[in-house]
């Protein structure tokens, strides 16, 4: 992979991974981000603090002086370290179900609040990511089949209805678009997971030429890019789990702790 978009001549003050879910976004977590804290970034891996910031505000409730303001501290750090202030939570671009408009809103946000700052987004085959993120649905309480769940409505009955999952949100040329339009195509960066996990020294060296990072000596800790992070249920394991869904149906997903039957017991 050539790197022939503009180059960021310096490390920008902020960087922001925005995931998307389901592209290796815990694995860069772990295993680079967390051990480049207090190196060659200040990282924030308090995703919480980072929903309350730029995701939860109600509508009209958000302001960017409010949101450097919950970030303060940690943008002090990173000054005084001489570090770029990385934020990281997949989170950030919202879902592709039940989420139709937080992409969007929180990306407006994040430019409101820091309108210079490098947005990193990794991106995944669509077949792959699709049928992850409804494993995904699945663990948070879904009940429709994989067909009903990518079962999109005609021109005529979108006026009215939403699909279950939006497929627009895995446009990967619309995100890049609004993304550039926010922040100028030169500090956006997407890419594949499958590269960045084929070859890691060259995805550290395209990062470190597109933000001003050394990232090229890195040995990535914790765990190599064939280590998998958040495992996959088997397809016999997710369907137990869809019928057991039913039995919650209706149920805040914050008030189901436990189940006494689990769908690992039945992966393959």
């Amino acid at each position: 992979m050539q790197d022939t978009e503009p180059v960021v001549p310096e490390a920008p003050a902020v960087i922001v991974h925005v995931g998307l879910h389901k592209t290796a976004t815990t694995w860069l977590q772990n295993n680079l981000f967390a051990q480049e804290a207090g190196k060659s970034v200040t990282y924030c891996e308090d995703r919480t603090l980072l929903r309350g910031v730029f995701s939860s505000p109600a509508y009209g409730a958000f302001s960017p002086e409010a949101a450097r303001g919950d970030l303060a501290a940690l943008l002090a750090e990173a000054r005084a370290q001489a570090t770029p202030l990385l934020l990281s939570d997949e989170a950030l671009a919202g879902f592709p179900f039940g989420d139709r408009f937080r992409k969007g809103v929180t990306l407006q946000r994040i430019h409101e609040t820091f309108p210079e700052a490098v947005v990193f987004v990794t991106i995944r085959e669509q077949v792959r990511v699709l049928h992850s993120v409804y494993g995904h649905y699945l663990r948070g309480g879904g009940t429709a089949t994989l067909e009903n769940f990518l079962l999109q409505p005609d021109a005529q009955a979108r006026r009215l209805w939403w699909p279950i999952a939006d497929l627009d949100y895995y446009d990967y040329e619309q995100l890049h678009g609004l993304l550039s339009d926010l922040f100028g195509a030169e500090r956006v960066v997407m890419v594949p997971m499958e590269w960045m996990l084929r070859d890691t020294d060259a995805f550290l060296r395209h990062m470190s030429a597109r933000c001003g990072l050394d990232w090229g000596e890195v040995t990535v800790g914790g765990g190599g890019a064939g280590t998998v992070v958040n495992p996959a249920l088997s397809d016999l394991g997710y369907g137990v789990l869809r019928i057991l869904n039913h039995l919650d149906s209706g149920t805040p997903r914050w008030t189901v702790r436990h189940r006494i039957v689990r769908p690992n017991a039945f992966a393959a």
